[in-house]
């Protein structure tokens, strides 16, 4: 990001040209030192000062607000018992604080597990209990973005260290001029805090009965609870409750009619409880078909139930005084309607809302092994979902999948001394996915409608009775090696995946009550390569762990995926509805178009900069093209094309976010017990937008001039001042207002 004398400088040429700023709420550096003198307020001679002054300020925002990330973890842990009875408990404590100044979090963590063997039963009891506390700075600070986004010639204290506040323009109602409000993000962030406490306990038993050498039965029970608590407070002197207030530069009476917060701060808290439990039944069968234990089978089936219970309360306190005990300022309503009328809503009043989840499955696994060369296995599972209404065959969806495993290395590799292990894998399965969507209308019951003076309902979920499951079948084929007495370990593995009636949202009319639902809709293949390898050139390490290792990790891997239609065979087609797509879908990369990968955007067709003013210039974008016979009314044309053959015109294909290529680099020296490790990490062929310049690179303001309060990047010293820097690729911006460009 700029200096403070880099963006004086910026600032000093946006007024020599001329720029606009129409709506900008805060006047501050530059630009407020200029207003003051062009306003007759100071002299030339204090204007020239305060430009100094704040040239050489170079407020170090990340240095004030945040801080180098520090993190501890410890574990006391206690073991023993007989060879009928076993006991472990341990205690943890994992204190993590964050970049932001002030934050906490920190947890502590028990654990106590019990087995016994009695005859033929084996009982093992567990209980894992967590306690955490956390502080931090309400996200609507905004204390990182603050701290990235704000110039360095703003001033955070006064030279005698008190807040140094910049003034934020704010029209309130019934006033006619503007009012300005202030603000200080160090004050600010001394006055708002969120905080959240949670606990919870776990509590799990397993019985085990070993019916027949070759036969165990086994039951697990657990049951889990836990709460957490959240508090979000604002002080009375935060931006945030004068605004709610309302009460700088405004009359008495327009204070009184207009302020939502008459005294005090605000308090949002809100408490969810959970209680959930789980009971599994488990048949285990393991067998050796011939005396010499050559052939041996292995069968594992059961059945599993488990609920979740989700109880949330939630409720917003205005006049809430911290630093005075905690209480709850006292105001007379009948003086202060808006606020009368806030705490008649939902937030003031306090809501509870029960959410529960209920799950029932059956499993089976079999598996064959013929002296471990040949090894085969399958597994299915079929969970239960009435998501689907009354079709009773779309209840249940069997997922399952079946595996082999080839150990070349112990049949027609015996013996290659330098070969340690070679495998052959490969497997597919099929599975399928269920949505979070009701086969019926879905209503809220809210509370009274303060228009109506009635109880009233809204739409929550829109039905889809037609809704199936979605599918997916995925294949891996892999190759797993050791040569070299295991200094060269590694495997190499291809995957593909295809999912077919995937879940999209799809646009319908307003009036419904909703603006889409989720439909069965498209074909997603997605496939990839990976790579695992490990090198260990030198290993002289015991089993007492005295000696020298050297171990060389490189990681490798592929992926590719796309979005696939039967129906359509143009690339770029989108699977949507015409009407239902934007050009910001394509800019964000939510289109979902034909034969590209689900995870691609495009980006405007660029010609460049204009070399006469340093506009951008962008193909087919001006009304008139050419002259005379030659001429082309694109606006014309636009009005016959769809909007995906509209925006296709303007614009093309610029990549996916994901990498083509992306793995790790690993490497471990141990002497010892001593280890030094290194890592690196690194991803090839994956496209992403730069970051903005500043943030009101979107003209927000109806200017493309960076506000005052805003710091720029320092690619933008490159930026198109005269004729000729068009060829140097350099930044130009432009005034919604005045078309001025520099």
């Amino acid at each position: 990001m700029m200096n403070s004398k880099q963006r004086i400088d910026l600032s000093r040429e946006i007024i020599e040209k001329r720029m606009s700023y129409p709506e900008t709420d805060t006047w501050v550096g530059y630009e407020a030192a200029y207003l003051e003198y062009m306003n007759g307020r100071i002299s030339y001679d204090e204007f020239e000062r305060q430009v100094s002054y704040y040239e050489t300020l170079n407020t170090d925002w990340f240095d004030i607000l945040m801080k180098d990330a520090f993190s501890h973890k410890h574990t006391l842990s206690l073991s023993g018992g007989s060879s009928a009875l076993r006991y472990y408990a341990s205690l943890g404590l994992n204190n993590t604080e964050g970049n932001v100044r002030g934050e906490l979090n920190k947890g502590y963590t028990t654990n106590l597990n019990l087995s016994g063997n009695f005859d033929k039963f084996t009982v093992t009891f567990g209980l894992q209990g967590n306690v955490s506390k956390k502080k931090y700075t309400p996200s609507d600070v905004g204390i990182t973005e603050f701290a990235y986004n704000t110039s360095r010639a703003v001033p955070a204290r006064n030279l005698d260290g008190s807040y140094w506040y910049y003034k934020k323009e704010m029209t309130l109602p019934g006033e006619e001029s503007a009012t300005y409000f202030p603000v200080n993000i160090l004050e600010d962030q001394d006055n708002s805090s969120q905080e959240i406490n949670q606990n919870g306990l776990t509590f799990q038993a397993t019985v085990d009965y070993q019916v027949l050498p070759t036969l165990k039965l086994g039951v697990l029970m657990s049951y889990a609870f836990s709460n957490s608590n959240s508090e979000v407070w604002h002080g009375e002197d935060s931006y945030y409750s004068r605004s709610l207030k309302q009460s700088y530069g405004a009359t008495e009476v327009n204070f009184k009619k207009n302020s939502t917060l008459p005294i005090g701060g605000e308090l949002k808290e809100s408490r969810t409880d959970r209680n959930a439990y789980t009971v599994r039944g488990q048949v285990d069968y393991r067998e050796a078909l011939d005396k010499d234990e050559f052939h041996i089978l292995n069968v594992n089936a059961g059945g599993e139930i488990k609920s979740n219970t989700y109880n949330t309360y939630a409720k917003t306190t205005r006049g809430y005084m911290k630093e005075r005990g905690k209480t709850v300022a006292s105001v007379n309503f009948s003086e202060y309607p808006k606020y009368l009328e806030w705490l008649r809503t939902t937030a003031a009043l306090g809501q509870y809302t029960t959410q529960k989840s209920h799950d029932v499955s059956v499993y089976l696994t079999a598996g064959y092994s013929y002296k471990n060369i040949y090894n085969f296995s399958f597994n299915a599972r079929a969970d239960f979902s009435n998501e689907f209404g009354s079709r009773a065959k779309d209840k249940f969806f069997p997922i399952w999948a079946i595996a082999g495993r080839w150990n070349l290395s112990e049949n027609v590799l015996k013996g290659v001394s330098w070969i340690n292990d070679l495998a052959l894998r490969a497997s597919f399965g099929y599975q399928g996915n269920v949505p979070q969507v009701s086969p019926r209308l879905v209503i809220k019951k809210e509370g009274s409608s303060i228009l109506f003076n009635e109880l009233y309902s809204s739409v929550s979920q829109f039905p889809n009775p037609d809704l199936k499951w979605e599918k997916t079948a995925s294949t891996n084929v892999s190759i797993d090696f050791a040569f070299l007495k295991r200094k060269i370990n590694g495997s190499l593995s291809y995957y593909y995946r295809k999912t077919t009636d995937a879940y999209m949202q799809k646009s319908i009319s307003e009036v419904n009550g909703v603006k889409g639902y989720t439909v069965n809709q498209g074909t997603i293949v997605n496939q990839g390569y990976e790579i695992s390898l490990n090198f260990t050139p030198i290993n002289t390490m015991r089993a007492d762990g005295k000696g020298f290792r050297w171990r060389f990790d490189p990681q490798l891997g592929q992926v590719m995926n796309k979005l696939i239609d039967k129906a359509v065979k143009t690339k770029d087609k989108t699977v949507r509805d015409d009407d239902d797509i934007t050009y910001q879908d394509y800019l964000n990369g939510t289109v979902q178009t034909v034969k590209r990968s689900i995870n691609g955007f495009y980006s405007y067709r660029f010609l460049g900069l204009d070399s006469k003013d340093g506009r951008p210039m962008f193909p087919n974008l001006e009304r008139i093209i050419g002259e005379g016979d030659d001429a082309i009314d694109y606006g014309e044309q636009f009005k016959l094309m769809t909007n995906e053959e509209r925006y296709m015109s303007v614009m093309k294909y610029s990549g996916t976010r994901v990498p083509f290529l992306q793995g790790g680099i690993l490497n471990s020296i141990s002497y010892n017990r001593f280890t030094l490790s290194m890592n690196l990490s690194y991803s090839i062929g994956s496209k992403i937008r730069l970051l903005k310049l500043y943030p009101n690179v979107t003209g927000s303001n109806s200017t493309l001039a960076p506000s005052p309060m805003e710091n720029v990047r320092k690619e933008f010293l490159k930026r198109w001042r005269k004729p000729g820097d068009e060829e140097h690729n350099c930044r130009s911006f432009i005034s919604l207002v005045d078309y001025w460009c520099i």
